[in-house]
C-alpha cells in the first residue's frame, strides 16, 4: 500500500467509511469497521468518524498516515517527513 502526500480520499464519504476503503475487498465489513475504529481511536480522531472528509482540515494528514495500517499485511511503512504540514500542537504532544 502506498500513500501520498497529497491524500486521495471520497469527500463526499465519512472519515470511517474512508477507512475502511482499503479492506472492502479483502476483509468482512464488521472487521473493516471495528479495525477502523481502533486505528481511528488510536489516532485521536474517532471523534471525527462521523464527519464527512472534507471536514477533516489539518487532521488530513494525520488520516491519511493511519489509514496506511488499515493493511493488515504490512510489514514496513516508510514516511517521508511524517510531521509535514502536521500542526506543531501534534508534533510535541506527550
Amino acid at each position: 500500500m502506498r500513500t501520498f502526500q497529497i491524500s486521495k480520499v471520497f469527500k463526499d464519504m465519512t472519515v470511517l467509511e474512508n477507512m475502511m476503503v482499503p479492506l472492502f475487498q479483502n476483509q468482512n465489513m464488521k472487521e473493516a469497521k471495528s479495525c477502523a475504529e481502533e486505528l481511528l481511536e488510536f489516532a485521536l480522531l474517532a471523534r471525527l468518524k462521523r464527519n464527512r472528509q472534507e471536514s477533516l482540515g489539518g487532521a488530513e494528514y494525520c488520516f491519511s498516515i493511519v489509514r496506511g495500517f488499515m493493511n493488515k499485511n504490512l510489514r514496513l511503512y516508510l514516511l517521508d517527513e511524517p510531521f509535514a504540514g502536521v500542526h506543531q500542537v501534534i508534533k510535541v504532544h506527550p
